[in-house]
């Protein structure tokens, strides 16, 4: 899988943060700003479905009418396969050094890390197996754009979708009397320390080693 494993679905979001030289390695204290997100599609893709046809790329425009000069770029996953509770969710970040030359004057609202997102944000403790969800708000601020800019305490926006299905690998079936983990619930894996039995007429499969799923 390249370059994350197809059972680490969810969405797919690219920050900018501005910097005085992009040679520090000091991120304390930074402000971001979204520039690009990738959620959840009427057909059922996550943004990480599209990341892994792509071979491992994703497209984020530069706002042209941000200030020139250096920036650190974060790329982040926000893998939800084990995020029914919370901690759950799992952030994969990755950064570059970039420099914007012919920018604006713009000045986009900011967001810090920690603090951008809260446990009790819908998209980031969420199940997304089951109930089959209807709509994904993407955690975190709208994208910003030069049109409308953008603000740091709205959801990010909210995409629609149909009913996946996962492939697993080995089972374990539950007792004849059932347990308490409901169906497409958690049942399992490294880290897990909820119930493990599934409800009667369910198994518990390990989709990954850290999240097994009752199905």
């Amino acid at each position: 899988d390249d370059p994350i494993g197809l059972s680490h679905l969810g969405p797919v979001v690219v920050y900018l943060a501005k910097v005085p030289d992009a040679t520090q390695q000091s991120v304390t204290g930074l402000k971001w700003f979204k520039i690009a997100e990738d959620g959840l599609d009427s057909s059922g893709q996550w943004g990480v479905n599209r990341l892994i046809n792509n071979g491992g790329k994703a497209t984020a425009v530069i706002p042209k009418c941000i200030p020139s000069g250096n920036y650190f770029l974060r790329a982040e996953i926000i893998a939800l396969h084990g995020a029914a509770s919370y901690p759950g969710a799992q952030l994969y970040m990755g950064c570059a050094q970039i420099n914007v030359t012919g920018g604006g004057s713009a000045s986009p609202a900011t967001v810090s890390f920690p603090g951008a997102y809260a446990p009790t944000d819908p998209g980031i403790t969420v199940n997304i197996y089951y109930p089959p969800l209807t709509n994904y708000v993407i955690p975190g601020p709208r994208p910003f754009t030069c049109d409308a800019g953008s603000s740091p305490t709205t959801p990010g926006a909210s995409t629609t979708a149909r009913s996946t299905s996962t492939t697993a690998a080995p089972t374990t079936s539950a007792p004849a009397t059932g347990g308490t983990v409901p169906k497409y619930g958690q049942c399992g894996g490294i880290g897990w320390t909820g119930a493990t039995v599934c409800v009667a007429g369910s198994t518990c499969k390990a989709v990954n080693e850290y999240y097994h799923q009752c199905v």
